[in-house]
């Protein structure tokens, strides 16, 4: 890899994915990313793992996407830094890893200096245009995938029910509850979700059908609130959600208070599944299994935050 700190330029060339990730001190997020045994391209120009939304029950605590951090290089990549601030009285930092042939891995940690109920980072991804987005619902008793004990794959296309809302497949009701608390309907760049049956995996992915290149991007289920795609526009034609070619991930979703300390991770991973379930599902399994990253609350000793000018 060759970061070039004049430009906030990450070039990085890993097994199988070649691409590159700005981080500038005001943008951020890998804006080109091509599958190198295909050619495929899978995000032009993204971003990708691009730390979006701070937000919090019916509150609107900034975008990290438009707040200055500070870049720090490390040995397998980079990390960036948020100061906490009088908008968002948490200090946030996200770690790039470039650690395997097939993915790019990112550490999420959170402190906070102020109490904020149903806390959520909401991380953004925008794929190139030509792939199919999709996700993973549990199946209802009905569905002969319950009785096969497998998630059902959904692959949404525009629709009269929800069309001009972004899917969501929260992990529960409570996260589902989360998109109409008013979080959405603050700030700026407004948006409306139509959350449905709850994720089977914590995962959403885009495809490309020509190739059997599948990207899918993970978390972990006790760090993961909701996965929320943009659906195809199939026959309708585009229009605003359609032309995001989008997908989500809603982190944590719980209460943050002054002195805790929150760590997770988030995984994108590429490789030629041909949009297969149980590939799909390996691929979890083993980031899920290989995960360093401890989840969960961690108090810390000091809890005042140090404002940057």
């Amino acid at each position: 890899m060759t970061w070039n700190p004049d430009l906030g330029e990450l070039r990085f060339i890993t097994g199988d994915l070649e691409g590159t990730f700005i981080a500038d001190g005001l943008h951020h997020g890998v804006t080109h990313l091509v599958h190198r045994p295909t050619g495929v391209v899978l995000a032009r120009p993204g971003p990708l793992l691009n730390v979006y939304r701070l937000l919090c029950r019916d509150g609107w605590l900034g975008e990290a996407r438009a707040t200055r951090h500070v870049v720090q290089r490390v040995p397998d990549g980079l990390r960036l830094v948020w100061a906490a601030r009088p908008a968002h009285l948490a200090h946030l930092e996200a770690t790039l890893r470039l650690q395997a042939d097939n993915a790019l891995d990112m550490e999420i940690e959170v402190t906070g200096h102020a109490a904020y109920e149903d806390y959520e980072v909401f991380l953004s991804n925008y794929f190139d245009h030509s792939l199919q987005s999709g996700g993973y619902v549990v199946p209802v008793p009905e569905d002969p995938e319950a009785k096969e004990g497998r998630p059902i794959q959904l692959e949404p296309k525009a629709h009269p029910v929800y069309r001009g809302l972004y899917v969501t497949l929260p992990r529960d009701s409570h996260a589902a509850q989360m998109f109409w608390d008013g979080r959405w309907h603050r700030g700026r760049n407004w948006a409306e979700f139509m959350p449905a049956r709850p994720y089977a995996l914590p995962l959403g992915y885009y495809r490309d059908s020509a190739s059997g290149v599948d990207a899918l991007v993970m978390g972990l289920r006790a760090d993961l609130a909701a996965v929320s795609i943009a659906y195809h526009p199939g026959d309708a034609g585009p229009d605003n959600v359609s032309n995001h070619h989008s997908l989500y991930l809603s982190l944590w979703g719980q209460n943050l208070r002054p002195g805790v300390h929150w760590r997770t991770a988030v995984r994108l991973v590429a490789g030629r599944w041909n949009g297969d379930p149980d590939a799909h599902r390996a691929q979890w399994d083993a980031f899920a299994t290989s995960s360093t990253v401890r989840t969960g609350s961690f108090p810390v000793d000091n809890a005042s935050p140090v404002f940057e000018r």
